[in-house]
This record gives structure tokens, sequence and C-alpha cells, in this order.
């Protein structure tokens, strides 16, 4: 029945082709600018979205949707998006006001539940705020200062500091003196966390000598501090205490280790600038008490912890060198050695593989120690394969011994070669090497990075053709993931070329999807997966389904958009469920409207792989 469905879209899209071929592609999808009668459909589209949006009876779907109107609004009225913040912030508050704390007795299911809601409501915060900061960094200010509430003792997802100090980031832009308002209050608060770090180097990319001000804050804090240090014996686990009012306050070592690794890299990456005459965050003075302040700590505690100096190692030795001797005889022979080899691979990881060229890392592993040298090749090939590097990747692969242990190194190569040259557009080679790959994914794969390539190149017709075979090569399989994935691509692909063609695979999509969407949510329903509320679908649910399923929906639908925008409207209307057309109609808004869209969704896709990894 599959198969009969399949051979039949084939039939109607090898009509579609002939009918489409003499068609002339619209104006604005020739010109890729969004003309004035597209950009008003949009914001009318998004206008009725922001009065549908009312239909949804969970809180929380309000929530989401109503903050990405808002942020689509503002640049084109803001007065109606800053009534739609407004909303939303009152739900948040609603919701804010609702959460208690838990109950005594809860079984495990039932703190598990609290939890999630108490993380959700989390989620829905950070969103609002962030985005609230892109428009207006004093609202998201208020905004997540009554946006608080009574924290647990253990760990708390609505703990407000990493988004205080994210919001710190995003100021530092445009108003770095808040930036650093909020970051100092942040360090007097919670300490050096990693937020912090993060905040100090986008305050330093804006303003240099305002961190270093913030940078100089630090070091008075580490130099009136107890630095604690882990032993031997084990207490890293432990985070440092809350101090009583008036008693010394206490910072880890592994904190003081990753700022001054922080502000090391900030000081490599000003000197690397010198024609932008960047001042570094701190002199070498001030580097040499940092470190020096850390080792006084390590060697006092008397039975320390050798792992723990490791990642300080490099630094000590450009700084403070004469104290190295000392800390080898403190963790004695056998730990000195292991120190020596952590030390190697600080160095390695966090200077040498993030700052230097393939090239000279290369020359780097010829001198590397024999039981090193493999690993240091793998690294160097991985950081290749990120470059869309496969031939030097290839070529640096030749060096490895150990053939079977890094065999899934030389896999990665072997389908990463294809798609490098497709994406080049070298059509020749790519021929030649289509028939040397083991499954149609890799074939269909480099067929549709071949096409885009030569799409954006002008040459429509050759891209076409790929586009049928890689469809083609899609239909003679069974319905499945990567199908579905391939297919998307494939329509966007068609979408810019070929508009008619893109339409009448979405079209004839959205029929078998609504099966598929009608039996998963029977299935999600029966084992309580939670991805429906009272019988309507989470908007995140939703939007993780579309990521994993749909990864480039946005350049599909902005494509879509500019060659015949009530017919790509209409799309949304072949949906069954009310839910799922809002999500659809709101996705095409955006798709027109923010410039940034594909980028976000990219981004949002990393996000997703990242987590359901991690799972």
């Amino acid at each position: 029945m599959t198969t009969n469905k399949l051979c039949a879209l084939f039939l109607i899209l090898g009509l579609a082709f002939q009918t489409a071929a003499g068609q002339e592609a619209s104006p604005e999808v020739k010109s890729g600018e969004l003309s004035p009668e597209l950009k008003q459909n949009a914001l009318a589209l998004l206008s009725e979205v922001a009065r549908e949006i009312t239909q949804y009876n969970v809180p929380e779907n309000r929530i989401r949707t109503g903050t990405m109107i808002a942020d689509l609004m503002w640049e084109h009225d803001e007065r109606t998006a800053r009534a739609t913040y407004e909303k939303v912030f009152g739900e948040l508050q609603t919701m804010f006001a609702n959460m208690r704390e838990p109950e005594e007795g809860m079984s495990t299911t039932e703190r598990n539940e609290y939890f999630s809601r108490r993380d959700t409501l989390a989620q829905l915060r950070y969103q609002y705020v962030v985005t609230l900061a892109r428009h207006d960094k004093q609202a998201a200010s208020t905004a997540l200062e009554a946006l608080k509430t009574k924290l647990l003792q253990d760990y708390d997802p609505l703990q407000p500091a990493k988004l205080e100090l994210q919001l710190a980031s995003i100021m530092a832009a445009r108003d770095p003196d808040k930036a650093y308002a909020l970051a100092r209050s942040q360090l007097a608060a919670e300490g050096i966390a990693y937020e912090f770090i993060t905040t100090l180097k986008d305050l330093h990319t804006k303003d240099p000598r305002l961190a270093a001000t913030l940078g100089g804050d630090v070091l008075a804090k580490i130099r009136g501090a107890k630095i604690r240090v882990p032993s031997a014996a084990g207490n890293s686990a432990r985070p440092a205490p809350s101090p009583a009012p008036g008693a010394q306050a206490e910072i880890d070592l592994w904190q003081v280790g990753a700022f001054i690794n922080a502000a090391s890299e900030i000081n490599r990456r000003a000197d690397r600038e010198k024609e932008k005459k960047t001042p570094p965050l701190f002199s070498d003075a001030e580097m040499r008490e940092l470190v020096e302040l850390a080792v006084r700590a390590y060697l006092a505690e008397p039975n320390p912890s050798a792992p723990s100096i490791g990642p300080l190692m490099p630094e000590i030795l450009q700084h403070a060198p004469a104290l190295a001797p000392r800390i080898r005889v403190k963790v004695g022979p056998k730990a000195a050695r292991d120190l020596d080899t952590i030390t190697e691979s600080a160095s390695y990881l966090n200077v040498a593989l993030k700052e230097k060229t393939i090239e000279q890392l290369a020359e780097d592993a010829i001198r590397a120690a024999p039981s090193m040298r493999n690993q240091r090749y793998a690294d160097i090939i991985q950081k290749a394969l990120e470059q869309n590097e496969p031939e030097k990747a290839q070529a640096l692969a030749a060096r490895i011994t150990d053939r079977e242990g890094y065999a899934f190194l030389f896999e990665r190569i072997r389908i990463a070669l294809p798609i490098a040259k497709a994406k080049r557009g070298d059509a020749a080679e790519v021929r030649k090497m289509l028939a040397t790959l083991k499954t149609d994914q890799e074939r269909i794969g480099t067929l549709i990075e071949l096409a885009s390539s030569l799409a954006a190149k002008g040459e429509a017709e050759k891209a076409k053709k790929l586009l049928e075979e890689a469809l083609a090569l899609v239909m003679q399989h069974p319905i499945n993931y990567t199908g579905v994935e391939a297919a998307s691509r494939i329509s966007a692909l068609y979408a810019a070329v070929e508009p008619e063609s893109a339409f009448i695979i979405a079209e004839t999509g959205i029929e078998q999807m609504n099966k598929h969407i009608r039996a998963a949510i029977l299935l999600d329903e029966f084992y309580d997966y939670g991805s429906t509320v009272s019988g309507e679908l989470l908007f995140e649910s939703a939007n993780r389904v579309a990521l994993r399923h749909v990864p480039n929906s946005m350049t599909l639908l902005k494509h879509l958009a500019r060659a015949d925008f009530k017919r790509t409207v209409k799309l949304a209307d072949r949906f069954e469920r009310s839910d799922i057309r809002l999500l659809l109609r709101l996705r095409i808004a955006q798709a027109v409207l923010d410039s940034k869209a594909n980028e976000k969704e990219k981004q949002m896709v990393e996000k997703a792989e990242c987590e359901d990894e991690m799972h």
C-alpha cells in the first residue's frame, strides 16, 4: 500500500516537471528580496495568528506562541508587540504565583512531575526574557526581577543567576555599563560561574577596559577568599558553601582555574589583535599573581588531588615556572608523571587545538609521544572535517596506525568526501564517486548537496535533474525518518528552483502526515509520554518533531511563500488538527519576516540533536 502511494506520488511529480518546465519563477524568487506585498501579507497573517492563540487552552502554548509573535511584530508594530509581551508577562506571573513548594510525602512520580513543571516554567521565563532583551533590555531586566519565586534548597531550575548573567551578555553589545553592573552583582552573589566567564568574554569584545575592571573585581575577590582545594581522598563533590555574614568567602580551585584559563585566552586574543589596539584583560604581573594565589592554596592542602591542578599547569609554567617543581614534590613521583600527561593534554586541548591551523597541528603530532600520536591525528582529522576539509582529513588518516580502533573516523571521511565535492559543485568528481557509495541514503545526501550548489550558481535545470534523481531514490524505500528528512530537503530546494513541484510534494505529503500524526498522538496518549495536555498538543513537542523531520522548514516555507503566499498558507489548512494548523501559520510568518529564521532554526536543530544524544 505504501509503495503504491509512493509510486503515485512519483507519477504526479513527473507530470509536474513536464507542465512546470516552461513556467517563469516570480520576480520575488529571483531577487530573493522581501516585496512590500509579501511583507504586508505576512504581517496580516501574524496578526491573525495573534488573535487565534486564545484558542489554546494550555497556558504554556499561549506563552510560547505569544512570545514568538511579539518578537516578530516588534520591528513592524512596536506598540502591538509591547501589548503582546505584557499579555504573556501576565500569564507567566500567574504560573509563578501558582508554583508552590513541593509537598511532604510526594511519590517519586509526583516529584518528577513537580520538577518537570518548574523546569518548563524556567524555559518559558528564559524564552520570554531573552527574546524581550533583544528589543528592550531594561524591560527584560525588570521582567526577570518580577518573575522570581522562593527557591528550593536543592538544585532548582528556577534559580535566576544564570539567566541574569546571560542577560548581561546580551546587554554587553549595546549597554556595557549595565552588563558590568549585572555581572558584578552576580559575582558577589554567585561567584565565578561558567555564565559569568561567558559574560566577561562578551564584555571584553565590546568594552575591553570595562572588562578589565570586572576582571579586577574578580582578582580582588580571589585575594580575599579561601580557595578550596580537593584532596586526594576526594572532597571535590561538595560545592563551596555560602559564607555566614562576616565570614571569609570560599571559592573552589576549579573556578579559579577556569577563570585563569579564560583570562589567558582573552589575553592571547588581544595579542593577536594588536592592530586593533585591544588591551589585554590582565597584565603579566596580574596573571602571575592569580596563578600564585591558586598554587599557594594548592600547596597548603595536606593531601591535594593531583588532577585538580593539571588544567592550570600550562599557565603555571608560563607565569610562575618556579612553583612547578614544588607541585611535583608535593604530589609525589607517580602522581607527578600523571600530572605531566594532564599538563600536556591541557595545553593541547585549551590552546593548540583551538588556535592552531591543521598544518601546524599536524607538525606537532609528529613530535608527540608515540602513545598519543594516533589520538592527536584523530583530533586533527575531526577539526578538518568540521572545517569541510575531508581531503586533508584523508591525508592525515593515512598516518594512523590503529586502523581498527579508528575505523569510525575512516567511515566519516569516506562519507564526507563526496559531500564536500558536491558542496563545491564538482559534478564530474561526484558522478565518479556516487557508484562507490555504500547506501542510497549516502547517494541521496550527495545528490542534494550537489543540487544545492548548482542552484546557488543559477544552474536551475541541472539542479532539477539531480533532485529528480534523488527523489526517485527516496521513493524506492518505505517511509521512515531518514526518508522524510530527505524529502523535506528536496522540497526546500525545489521551492527555490521550481516551486510548483515543491507545492505538490508538500500537499501530497500532508495527507500522509495527517495519518502519521493521528497514530503518533494515540500512541503518545496511550503511553502517557506527555506531548498532549487535555487533548491539546504542546507547542514545544510539535516544534521538536518538526525540527527532527523537517530541519530546513524555514527555507522551504520562505521560498514557497515568495512563489505563492496564499497557496502556502492553505497548506496549513490541510492539517486536521487546529493546534498544528496554528503552528504552521506562525512558522510561515516567521519564515518571511525573520531575516535570521534559517540561522535560528539551525541552532535549534543542533540543540535538539544534542539533547537527543544526551538522552
